[in-house]
């Protein structure tokens, strides 16, 4: 079984009891927004599936579809094919990919280095088409995000929902290893590095202001 780590939890249920109902106003995209995984669903996965099975994402205007992708770079060529909105990536490959621009750390790099290691992308035009998507989207996923510190197994749960055939003991290992990356102690969630070329800082702060569980 999971354990979580009481001091990691007890901040959680306190952001939780913070409550309030979303976005509201013209803000509200009210559209659907594919993310396109990495890989074969990961554990590290679930917050986004807690936000697409939790409604979190109905209650900021976005509805969040994941996908696998169907080979090597297929979300990066969904992106730019305007057949997907977001992608999940290794942080080292916005690099070589200018174009796109991370809005969100998803896994932050091992203990002494605050670089993200994943994390979710989208492409720079669509990102200035349309930033209330991708605020959303980043607001949603935070909740989702809150609600696995809380209760990872659930979490765990909304993604073997959303993809069905993973295995459990599985997942639970994947989620044990890498939950400190998800919960980086001392940093704010999905926080990303100031200064960085690769990345938009302005969506997970605009984000965490709508943020509102309810």
């Amino acid at each position: 079984m999971v354990r979580l780590r009481p001091l990691a939890t007890a901040a959680a249920v306190a952001a939780l009891a913070l409550a309030g109902c979303g976005s509201v106003g013209d803000d509200r995209p009210e559209v659907d927004a594919t993310i396109v995984l990495d890989g074969p669903p990961q554990a590290y996965d679930a917050p986004i599936a807690a936000a697409a099975q939790r409604d979190f994402d109905g209650a900021e205007g976005v509805q969040l579809r994941m996908r696998r992708p169907r080979g090597a770079d297929e979300g990066i060529r969904a992106l730019f094919r305007r057949r997907a909105d977001f992608v999940v990536i290794d942080a080292d490959r916005l690099t070589a990919n200018p174009r796109l621009v991370g809005v969100m750390a998803l896994v932050n790099a091992p203990d002494g280095d605050r670089a993200p290691r994943i994390v979710l992308a989208t492409s720079r035009a669509r990102l200035a088409e349309q930033p209330n998507v991708a605020k959303a989207t980043v607001a949603a996923i935070l909740r989702g995000y809150e609600q696995t510190q809380v209760d990872p197994e659930s979490s765990l749960s909304d993604l073997q929902t959303e993809f069905e055939g993973l295995d459990r003991t599985a997942l639970t290992a994947q989620y044990e290893a890498v939950e400190q990356q998800l919960f980086p102690p001392g940093r704010p969630l999905g926080a990303l590095p100031q200064g960085d070329r690769r990345y938009d800082t302005t969506v997970v702060a605009n984000a965490s202001k709508t943020t509102h569980p309810s």
